[in-house]
């Protein structure tokens, strides 16, 4: 089963994840701006488009923290993710240095969409594809509207999104409540049972300018 040891969004996707021309990726780091000048806030980047088996759970149905701090997690959609092209970074990092390791993966990406005037197309994604005590290994993508001819970045790869057949999990709320999700979704497949084979991420709220409690955060789990 590969699934994330740790909930490493918690600390790796505070970056900008703001799409189309110009955008950027940003870090957790509080930078500030050239003297004279103030810092715009990003674009949020568009929601998904997967083609779905049925209709979007609303923002009442998605798994959030209540009062107490206790996740709760609404049954998943059965959906077909479409393929677009992206642009993507393979690399490992270890847990403690997760946010170095993917904050220079989607840095990378970011620049690589600058530098090869292509425009941006979706919301950044991480494939985890293994996961250990210590270290774990992930792909990182961003989807663009129309591949190059070849990948305008040293270590940067044309490419395809996930497709196929998924299981879409919805959690609104912290990114430090994902460990916790992910134990939710563990707990519904092994109910089902079912093995997950594949788990990807989608940030579809900007963490720079959403509450912690509204953030949006889905999860596509292939199974087995």
């Amino acid at each position: 089963m590969v699934r994330p040891f740790r909930a490493v969004s918690a600390v790796a996707v505070a970056i900008a994840l703001s799409v189309g021309g110009s955008a950027v990726a940003q870090t957790t780091t509080d930078t500030p701006p050239p003297s004279g000048q103030s810092t715009p806030a990003p674009t949020p980047p568009p929601a998904a488009t997967p083609e779905t088996s049925k209709e979007m759970q609303s923002p009442a149905d998605v798994g959030k923290a209540d009062a107490h701090g206790d996740i709760t997690l609404a049954p998943p959609e059965s959906v077909t993710l479409t393929a677009r092209p992206v642009l993507f970074v393979t690399g490992k990092s270890t847990w403690d240095d997760a946010e170095e390791g993917i904050g220079n993966a989607v840095n990378a990406i970011f620049a690589a969409i600058a530098k090869g005037n292509l425009k941006a197309a979706g919301s950044a994604m991480i494939e985890y594809l293994d996961s250990g005590d210590e270290e774990f290994q992930f792909k990182a993508m961003v989807p663009i509207e129309a591949a190059p001819a070849k990948a305008p970045g040293k270590d940067v790869k044309v490419g395809q999104s996930p497709a196929g057949p998924a299981l879409k999990f919805v959690h609104q709320g912290a990114f430090e409540d994902l460990e916790e999700v992910y134990n939710r979704i563990d707990d519904f497949l092994v109910a089902k049972s079912l093995n997950m084979k594949k788990v990807y991420e989608e940030y579809v709220t900007d963490p720079t300018v959403t509450a912690p409690e509204k953030m949006i955060t889905n999860i596509y789990v292939v199974t087995e």
